[in-house]
């Protein structure tokens, strides 16, 4: 049983994966502009880490 990891992806050539830091989630790439920016260069992947934006969380295992 996975976790969904959920992620978009943009413009053409070499691949570059994009991934936000410990707060926020991956339209933060997007709203900064950076996709805009590269893009043109690049295929992105940008990722919501696990937890956060529309990726899947864990779930909380309880104690014995």
């Amino acid at each position: 049983m996975g976790l969904r990891i959920a992620f978009e992806t943009a413009g053409g050539g070499s691949r570059l994966v994009l991934l936000h830091g410990f707060f926020g989630d991956r339209s933060t790439w997007w709203s900064a502009g950076h996709v805009e920016a590269l893009a043109d260069r690049y295929r992105l992947v940008v990722i919501d880490a696990r937890g956060h934006g529309a990726s899947g969380r864990p779930r909380r295992k309880r104690p014995r």
